[in-house]
């Protein structure tokens, strides 16, 4: 087996497999089969493949009781293959998350997993703790896991201190937190993210240090901003408060790595004054970065009047440059959750769409591509309504099975 046989495979088909492992009976026996791997499990996929979708794949996994020694089992492009599985322990595939594939496992594995990580997550790399969530938010979405499961592998967070893992569990989140913003257990939501994240915003602070390693400053701005974004009032204070003291004088600049986000809950929760004052900065930066994080912060205002200025600012190019509009409008649009600021060509609505989650929506959605002005091509409405469509689709899925394990699972207000 040469090692153009084996990249062929991987380079002239698209995709990547998912690879099931599970148990033979009793035995100490395990099988592992692999199968195109569909975030939308009813997608017609019309490209044909030389390779009929199956791929080599370098099997890694370790056992429970040596967790630093993968073994490797190749699938040569088979459907099915066997290996020795000690029993009653559990078995974590893809080490280190080396390979191109997710792994999933039965329900009883799964579970054992998520237990040692609350045990003693040391024992999994960090590789391995990111693979893990990663893995089971992407298997959940498309179908193949119970999303309480998928919830179950986040329990552990509060001991976690490595940017890998929690980059992942962030980014996982994000799709909840979109579909999730105007549905009743969204309080419930913001709850388990702040009750993960407050301990480690709470060590971390918000001054960077200068012997902190690059990986340190991005977990620090990954979980403030995480922090302010669930509605924790410390985080969301301090930002403001160094917001006041950039203003003021009393700071001279903000940490580059803080800066978007102290801009944004700083305009978030003042008023006009500071909003006209940090629009005035923004005139008068030509820093395309520096500019990019004040536009983005323009958009923090929680005052629908002011974001309608801020539209009509979008159109007058002498204040915000044509090229720029676009990104406005979207900021805008995804700020407000909605169409009641919608009265311009939103080019960039297909970006925000992840937040429309109702019929309503998706009746007000097809409303405004019907009228001429809307300025979107025929294929970005196509796309925004079949994104809301599906996003309405998953909620009567599974929105029940998630209330019912966060409803369980946080405390809300303690």
């Amino acid at each position: 087996m040469d090692v153009k046989t084996i990249m062929d495979t991987w380079t002239l088909q698209m995709g990547f497999p998912v690879v099931t492992i599970k148990r033979t009976g009793g035995s100490g026996k395990a099988t592992a089969t692999q199968k195109h791997f569909l975030l939308d499990p009813n997608a017609n996929v019309t490209v044909k493949s030389p390779f009929n979708y199956k791929w080599y794949v370098p099997l890694t996994y370790v056992f429970q009781d040596s967790p630093q020694n993968p073994k490797t089992t190749w699938m040569n492009m088979t459907d099915k293959v066997e290996f020795t599985w000690p029993t009653k322990k559990w078995i974590k595939g893809n080490f280190k998350q080396v390979g191109y594939y997710r792994v999933h496992y039965d329900d009883d594995n799964w579970n054992a997993l998520i237990k040692q990580l609350k045990d003693d997550h040391t024992v999994f790399t960090g590789e391995d703790r990111s693979s893990l969530i990663d893995d089971a938010f992407s298997l959940a979405r498309a179908g193949y896991l119970k999303y309480d499961i998928a919830l179950g592998t986040l329990e552990y967070l509060g001991q976690e201190r490595q940017y890998v893992p929690w980059r992942t569990a962030l980014n996982s989140l994000g799709y909840l937190d979109g579909i999730l913003s105007d549905r009743p257990a969204n309080g419930y939501f913001q709850g388990l993210i702040q009750s993960k994240v407050k301990p480690l915003a709470d060590k971390l602070g918000w001054e960077n240090k200068p012997d902190d390693k690059h990986i340190e400053r991005y977990l620090r701005s990954s979980i403030l901003r995480a922090a302010c974004s669930a509605g924790d009032k410390d985080a969301i204070g301090n930002a403001t408060q160094i917001f006041k003291e950039w203003k003021s004088g009393q700071r001279s600049e903000i940490d580059v790595d803080l800066r978007s986000l102290v801009y944004y809950y700083g305009i978030a929760n003042t008023g006009l004054k500071e909003w006209k004052w940090l629009f005035n900065k923004f005139l008068n930066t030509s820093e395309a970065s520096e500019k990019s994080k004040l536009m983005y912060a323009l958009a923090g205002s929680r005052k629908a009047w002011v974001l309608n200025m801020y539209l009509e600012y979008s159109l007058d190019s002498s204040k915000v440059r044509s090229q720029d509009a676009g990104s406005v409008i979207s900021y805008v649009c995804f700020q407000s959750c909605g169409f009641s600021t919608s009265t311009f060509r939103l080019t960039s609505l297909t970006n925000s769409v992840t937040r429309f989650s109702t019929e309503a929506d998706l009746e007000q959605m097809k409303a405004f591509f019907e009228r001429s002005e809307a300025g979107t091509s025929e294929n970005a409405r196509t796309q925004a309504i079949e994104r809301t469509q599906a996003n309405i689709d998953w909620l009567k899925k599974y929105e029940d099975t998630i209330t019912k394990w966060l409803e369980a699972t946080v405390t809300v207000g303690a």
